[in-house]
């Protein structure tokens, strides 16, 4: 396979490519927050060995290791042929990557497309901000719990009342 790689780690908020890796050789490629991973992501919502990238006749192949999952599309994925500039999420919350397949004697299709234009925009929508209800309304009920806030509470009513005698 005479192809190489190009992964491009994302920022959530722009999808602009915030650091890339190329891949030039045909083994297997390692993504995860270990150092010694071939793509190391330091993030605390990616895993040591995350994902493992390995070549087959016809590409690549994408494996998901970590239990914390690999996200496209919405949906957590186990194992993905990989495609040019394809999107992929490592776990919920954790970062986005661009997978982009090129021959070394060439450039990606990102590559001609952002050296053609004057604004580069990417097709896929990225949120900006996941909120976790339950966790939230966890943290909430925890704090409500906690002897500080009451005694906030307690001073705020104290306030209050003083406020209301001097009317």
């Amino acid at each position: 396979m005479n192809t190489k790689l190009i992964i491009e780690l994302l920022d959530d908020s722009l999808g602009h490519s915030v650091q890339t890796w190329e891949i030039d050789s045909a083994h297997s490629v390692q993504i995860g927050r270990s150092p010694d991973s071939d793509v190391s992501i330091r993030n605390p919502y990616v895993s040591r060995c995350h994902a493992c990238i390995v070549p087959k006749e016809t590409g690549w192949v994408l494996n998901g290791i970590s239990s914390q999952g690999v996200i496209h599309e919405d949906q957590i994925i186990q194992s993905i042929d990989l495609y040019n500039d394809i999107v992929i999420r490592l776990s919920r919350r954790g970062p986005l990557l661009r997978i982009s397949i090129g021959s070394e004697q060439g450039e990606s299709k990102t590559d001609d497309l952002i050296a053609m234009s004057t604004i580069a925009h990417e097709d896929f929508a990225v949120p900006l901000l996941f909120l976790d209800k339950d966790e939230r309304d966890q943290e909430v009920a925890e704090i409500e719990k906690a002897d500080y806030f009451s005694s906030l509470k307690g001073i705020a009513q104290q306030l209050r009342a003083e406020k209301n005698n001097k009317r």
